[in-house]
């Protein structure tokens, strides 16, 4: 996983040789859930040190990644339909 905060640490002139490993976040240090995960728990786990990101994992494959804008869409839509404006 890679966050723009850190790419924009790295001076101009080590870009050109940058490789992604050099700044990404290991897998096993990112925080991580499973598909048939309560939604409840994934939003426990949203914080500014995982980068407000989390990635959803089944078995050894990535197929998702939550972030708190995505939470807080699905609230405001919710919030939205449980007022029979949406």
């Amino acid at each position: 996983m890679v966050h723009l905060p850190q790419l924009v640490k790295v001076p101009s002139p080590q870009r050109e040789t940058l490789r992604v490993r050099d700044v990404a976040t290991r897998p096993a240090q990112c925080t991580a859930c499973g598909p048939d995960d309560l939604f409840e728990d994934v939003l426990q786990k949203l914080s500014p040190s995982n980068g407000m990101r989390i990635l959803i994992v089944d078995g050894r494959r990535l197929v998702g990644i939550i972030t708190a804008r995505d939470t807080s869409r699905l609230v405001q839509r919710h919030a939205l339909r449980s007022n029979g404006t949406g």
